[in-house]
Formats: C-alpha cells, structure tokens, sequence
C-alpha cells in the first residue's frame, strides 16, 4: 500500500481481515496510490486507484468495515470507513472524529491505537 499514512494503512489493514472478501481487497490495496486527501475538521477522506485488473468485490455492499481508532489527544475514538466503487473497487476511506476538530491537525503524524478496548 503506497502512499498511505500510518492511520489510514492499520485501518486497511485491520478492515481487510474483518470483511468477507478480504484477500480481493487486500489484492487491491496491494495497487493503491492515493489520489486525494481532504481534512474536513470533521475527521478526513483518502481517495485512492487502485488496478483495475485486479479482481473486484462480489458483494453488493459499498460500505466495508467499521474500525476504531484512539487518536492521541483526541476525547474520542475516530470512525473509519471504507467504500468501493459501483464497479467493486475500493477507492475511499473516510474517517470521522465524533467530539474534536481535526483542523489543522497533521493527519499523517498522528499516534494511534487501532480497535481499542472502551
């Protein structure tokens, strides 16, 4: 996965062992380059390519997986999500922070904890 901030790998990475289809996507992620970021002071989005002939998802759900992760100086945990294309290919991770803004935070430094115990 190249291109792609400690955060937003451990979060791929967990997402891919959580969903039934999970080697197509770690095949996919394997091409990743991000295209896009954008901190929205509500958490962020991550637009990624990935290779188009690699094998796409069978599943009919847009939305895979649902991780967690404890930021450092955060109240909250943020929400991550990922999507795929209407073609199955993954090509978004979204993340959310519930309490704090993310405004002018660096998201590519931040420490974190991936599923943490509540």
């Amino acid at each position: 996965m190249l291109d792609f901030t400690a955060l937003e790998r451990a979060a791929l990475e967990q997402i891919c062992t959580e969903v039934d289809e999970g080697g197509v996507l770690g095949r996919q992620l394997a091409t990743a380059s991000v295209t896009r970021r954008e901190n929205t002071g509500a958490g962020f989005f991550t637009w990624f390519a990935v290779d188009r002939t690699c094998a796409a998802f069978m599943s009919c759900w847009r939305v895979l997986g649902n991780v967690h992760a404890a930021v450092e100086g955060f109240e909250r945990p943020f929400t991550l999500t990922l999507f795929r294309d209407k073609d199955g290919y993954a090509d978004l991770l979204e993340a959310t922070s519930a309490a704090q803004s993310t405004v002018g935070i660096d998201l590519s430094t931040v420490r974190f904890t991936i599923n943490p115990p509540y």
